[in-house]
């Protein structure tokens, strides 16, 4: 019986020997695998190509590749290493990728700052508040992307400092950030970014604006609606929207006249939504508007808050020359005989 024990536990030990030899020998060819790669991308001819096939292994290249950070005669092959650790968005390689940031080479640090809008945490701040002061423009980019995403309340005077940047990358993501931090403290500057040259900055000035919230906004984003681009204006109306109270109405009921049938059907859906007294009043003055959009926000309105009385309004759309308007005039129909 010990003799039978023993050979069993013999062949137990030989199997797992065996295995282990076979878990090392694989481990062995993958780590050949990857450092050849890695190689290649000292290759001018092949980088780009090398860079894509290291890009397929995600997290797992990277203890080959964050080497590549320390390589001070090589740019390319740190821009590399960086833009892998960005794509495989891997936080852990944070550390190794924050002193980059003060690289030589402009293409380094903007490639670092890349990485960091994917990455980045409360432990790059200090980092990025230098960065975000870099004479190139590319860099202070792709520094404020990954400053907004992490910035708090002590860093919102470093936000309000850089909406005054010179390039509309950096003030529209320091904008951005200041509306996801809700800071009333630069309300007179964002509200002065209606006058920017940039149609993307006045977008994300009024719609930080609406995530500001409060009455006191409500003056600041009402001239956005007036702006010459069409998404401007209508964020603006969904800014407007998410202010509380009945001043707030009064502006969309202005806006559902909007020339615009974007800014229009807007407006009138809001007010439905919102319950607004007049919102009913303002349907029924729109849903022969020439322009189907305005025409299909009124019906909704009448479905969601109609009574029979707006039957009479709806019953002329069954026959529409546009099916759109007669299957939401249908349905609005049967939403309110379902509710009667």
């Amino acid at each position: 019986m010990k003799k039978v024990t023993a050979i069993v536990l013999l062949c137990f030990f030989a199997g797992a020997s065996i295995l282990q030899a076979d878990i090392n020998s694989g481990k062995t060819v993958v780590d050949y695998k990857f450092k050849k790669l890695v190689k290649n991308l000292y290759d001018k001819t092949t980088i780009l190509e090398t860079q894509r096939q290291l890009a397929t292994y995600g997290k797992s290249a990277l203890p080959f590749v964050a080497p590549l950070l320390a390589d001070q005669n090589n740019e390319d092959v740190r821009v590399a290493a960086l833009w892998l650790i960005g794509n495989a968005g891997d936080a852990s390689y944070e550390d190794n990728v924050i002193p980059m940031l003060t690289d030589r080479e402009n293409r380094v640090r903007r490639e670092a700052g890349h990485a960091l809008s994917k990455i980045g945490t409360q432990k790059s701040i200090a980092a990025l508040k230098n960065a975000i002061n870099d004479n190139d423009a590319e860099v202070r980019f792709y520094a404020m992307k990954a400053f907004s995403r992490v910035a708090t309340q002590e860093e919102i005077p470093i936000l309000i400092n850089a909406i005054s940047d010179f390039d509309a990358r950096v003030r529209k993501f320091a904008v951005i950030a200041l509306g996801r931090l809700k800071s009333k403290e630069g309300l007179s500057q964002i509200a002065a970014l209606k006058q920017d040259s940039d149609s993307g900055v006045r977008f994300e000035a009024v719609r930080a604006l609406g995530e500001i919230g409060g009455i006191d906004t409500l003056m600041a984003i009402t001239p956005f609606a007036g702006d010459p681009e069409i998404d401007v204006k209508v964020m603006a109306v969904n800014s407007i929207a998410k202010i509380d109270n009945t001043a707030a109405d009064t502006i969309l009921e202005d806006l559902s006249g909007a020339t615009d049938p974007r800014v229009a059907s807007t407006a009138i859906r809001f007010l439905g939504e919102r319950k607004s007294s007049n919102a009913l009043l303002v349907a029924r003055k729109y849903i022969g508007d020439e322009h189907m959009e305005v025409r299909l926000a009124s019906i909704e309105v009448f479905k969601s808050l109609g009574t029979k009385e707006e039957r009479k309004y709806l019953e002329p759309l069954l026959t529409s020359e546009s099916s759109e308007v007669r299957k939401y005039a249908q349905v609005a129909i049967e939403t309110l005989d379902a509710r009667i």
